[in-house]
């Protein structure tokens, strides 16, 4: 049937799931197109002043087609104060989103992945945390590295070539931030980005 209706239909139903992989598609290009560069002194920041909680809910607004696609409720608790960050946007778009793939990439189905806002003294704490398999304590401080991956045998390897958390250990300094793994066990984990002397 190529009726005008049934087009209307099959556009309907088709819409989230292209939006997914032109967003998967876009999100692969950045991560490769930082995955080329040889040498940190090639990225130079841009600084402005962005409303964290605004933000933040744009990104989170971003992932919520992958997360429901998945059945993974993706949720953001950022106090409601309209916190300005001096910082780059594009970088710090790259960290939670490589952050948040990963979170979803490796969350079963009808968990949860939360992002966290607190404040410590002058910094900022992002938390991005999932209900996942956690990642092994020999493993934490090696998945940093390029091509580096968890070894844990029950985490799933066949979307991801170890490049996300290697960009992010890349981009961190530039603004000022620190990336870290604060939790990870057999219930999950949580990665930590902390955003020094921000208040």
């Amino acid at each position: 049937d190529t009726s005008p209706h049934s087009m209307n239909l099959l556009i309907l139903k088709l819409g989230p799931m292209l939006k997914l992989q032109t967003q998967h598609m876009d999100f692969l290009i950045r991560n490769l197109s930082y995955f080329r560069l040889n040498h940190v002194e090639q990225l130079s920041p841009f600084l402005e002043s962005i409303s964290l909680e605004e933000f933040l809910s744009q990104i989170i607004e971003s992932w919520k087609i992958s997360a429901q696609h998945a059945n993974i409720n993706l949720s953001l608790q950022c106090p409601p104060i309209n916190i300005p960050a001096y910082t780059d946007r594009m970088f710090l778009k790259q960290i939670l989103d490589n952050l948040i793939s990963n979170a979803l990439k490796y969350s079963p189905t009808q968990t949860q992945v939360l992002v966290l806002v607190k404040f410590n003294n002058e910094d900022i704490l992002i938390e991005v945390s999932d209900e996942g398999l956690g990642i092994p304590l020999e493993d934490q401080e090696r998945i940093f590295k390029r091509f580096e991956r968890a070894g844990n045998p029950d985490r799933p390897r066949e979307h991801s070539i170890g490049l996300g958390l290697w960009i992010i250990s890349l981009l961190a300094p530039l603004i000022k931030a620190e990336v870290s793994i604060v939790n990870s066990s057999n219930k999950g984990s949580t990665f930590r980005l902390t955003l020094k002397d921000y208040l």
